[in-house]
């Protein structure tokens, strides 16, 4: 073994010549020790205790998921695979991870490609469900099922759902959350640049669909504090290319952040439901920030906001044909017709769109801020329900951004301060009476070191 001319004269001059043989064979030997304990640690690609499937066809996933219990990992190994028509379904809560985005690549027609319904005990232990390291194309079909899809109807939240290193290809619905399911999907790449190809002129990444009324009754946050919380589910990190969107609605909770859409062409981006005829409940958070959009196509909307609590803010737009065109909507579209919906359902006020706040959203430079549209309960106003941010902030509407020593002294009921200095959104709970309302939830989310 060759070991470098510093080395071996170093040695030369240290030892005796009986010596320094003695040494080399020593050193020899350690380094062939030291490379077998350390090569289990340095391979690429492997999980330790899993179910290994022998394959990506989906027979051979289909029986690792069968051998595993909640808890567990199948491995799927690098390769490819059509599935058809067929999906996992499981009621179990497990990990599912693929050889890398790009090396486990499944395709298949119909409407899912996994599909989570975790029994009772899974949801009691709160366990983790997660997905990650493949690149899943092409289930056309649809039906609002999702790709991935989570469907957990019970009282409970399952905190710890993780979908990652995913590569979304072509497909109608990515990931469809049914129920109240939080966690976070980071670093996956979600495609759809060829319209023409599927059943509709565009992907929805997400839909968070929650539980209705037992949503807004149990775990609706105070109107004093409802953003910046754990409780919803995070997309951060990701890369979105072509007419890709999300939406909400039902009880459902999110927050959009740190992401980049490239070449984007939907008509909107995101949407948050309000209540609906059939007593189907609005969007309860939307927390939407510090994403990118570049190559715009067209004007679009950013944000329908029909429902519930919503944060919008330094959210950058390049490359649209026509800035003066993007802009983000609020309206009421439904009436409370007491016939339909309960008298004393306390969640009603509060589902109209309320407590919205935008600032530092630009589009070609352009400020981009809430538009009223439809107000069938003559409830929204500007100042009232919602603040846009002022280019000269004194305090008395709006919102003003600035270091915190920038702030006005004096303010309105309402109004709100981003300090810059201290990340953090204060606002006047009362006339002259600042205090702090939101700070973002820690990033990156927790589960990413899980």
């Amino acid at each position: 073994m060759e070991t470098g001319g510093f080395f071996r004269d170093m040695v030369k001059y240290m030892f005796p010549i009986k010596e320094r043989e003695d040494f080399m064979k020593r050193y020899r030997l350690m380094i062939v020790f030291a490379i077998i304990c350390l090569f289990p640690y340095c391979q690429v690609g492997t999980v330790s205790d899993g179910i290994n499937a022998s394959s990506p066809s989906f027979e051979a996933v289909s029986s690792a998921v069968s051998a595993a219990s909640s808890g567990d990992t199948v491995v799927i190994p690098a390769g490819s695979a059509d599935w058809g028509t067929n999906y996992i379904s499981t009621t179990k809560a497990i990990s599912i991870v693929g050889a890398g985005m790009g090396l486990t690549k499944i395709t298949a027609s119909g409407p899912c490609f996994f599909v989570f319904l975790p029994d009772s005990s899974a949801v009691a232990e709160d366990q983790t469900i997660r997905v990650s390291d493949m690149t899943l194309s092409g289930n056309y079909a649809g039906g609002y099922e999702g790709s991935i899809s989570i469907d957990q109807r019970s009282s409970s939240i399952m905190h710890n759902i993780i979908i990652d290193h995913i590569k979304f290809h072509h497909v109608i619905d990515a990931i469809v959350l049914k129920g109240n399911l939080y966690g976070v999907a980071y670093d996956c790449r979600f495609e759809y640049t060829d319209p023409t190809a599927g059943l509709r002129d565009s992907c929805i990444f997400l839909r968070a669909i929650g539980n209705d009324r037992e949503s807004w009754d149990d775990y609706c946050p105070s109107p004093a504090a409802p953003y910046g919380h754990s409780d919803n589910f995070f997309v951060e990190d990701c890369v979105f290319e072509g007419n890709v969107w999300c939406e909400a609605g039902h009880g459902g909770r999110y927050v959009l952040r740190h992401n980049t859409f490239n070449n984007f062409n939907a008509i909107q981006a995101f949407d948050a439901h309000g209540n609906q005829p059939g007593l189907l409940y609005g969007t309860i958070i939307s927390e939407i920030y510090e994403n990118t959009f570049t190559n715009a196509e067209r004007a679009f909307q950013l944000l329908d906001l029909r429902g519930g609590f919503a944060l919008c803010y330094n959210n950058v737009i390049s490359g649209v044909t026509s800035a003066s065109g993007t802009f983000m909507k609020i309206r009421d579209e439904y009436d409370d017709d007491p016939a339909i919906w309960p008298v004393n359902d306390s969640a009603l006020e509060v589902m109209r769109p309320r407590a919205n706040y935008s600032w530092a959203n630009r589009a070609e430079g352009a400020m981009v801020g809430f538009l009223l549209g439809e107000d069938v309960t003559n409830t929204l106003a500007e100042n009232t329900t919602y603040w846009n941010e002022q280019d000269s902030f004194d305090g008395t509407a709006g919102v003003g951004v600035g270091p915190l020593s920038s702030r006005p002294a004096t303010c309105t009921a309402g109004v709100a301060y981003w300090a810059t200095d201290t990340n953090t959104l204060y606002r006047a709970a009362a006339t002259n009476a600042w205090s702090a309302y939101y700070t973002p939830y820690t990033y990156p989310h927790p589960l990413r070191s899980k």
